[in-house]
């Protein structure tokens, strides 16, 4: 009877490590997505702000192209805020 008893308590531990195995890999794998989808956020943020800084560069190049002159720097900058404020309104 000891015998018996002693290889389903194995038994036991066994399945018990093993579902405490499997617990801590599905925490590591929710921690490793929610990383990502912060990173991933992150560098998305990161691009859009790339783009309407070049964007609003774009304005002022075109607009001074457009107005065959040259710009002061007051007129660049804003022109240059005003087409970022339209960015951010659209996205």
């Amino acid at each position: 009877m000891q015998p018996k008893k002693t290889i389903s308590t194995a038994q036991e531990q066994a399945k018990a490590f093993i579902e405490a195995q499997k617990e801590d890999a599905r925490k590591q794998a929710e921690e490793i997505i929610t990383k990502a989808k912060v990173a991933m956020e992150q560098e998305r943020e990161r691009v859009l702000s790339e783009a309407r800084e070049e964007i609003a560069s774009l304005v002022v190049l075109t607009t001074a192209k457009v107005l065959s002159k040259e710009l002061s720097v007051e007129e660049k900058e804003q022109f240059s805020s005003r087409a970022t404020e339209e960015l951010q309104l659209s996205s």
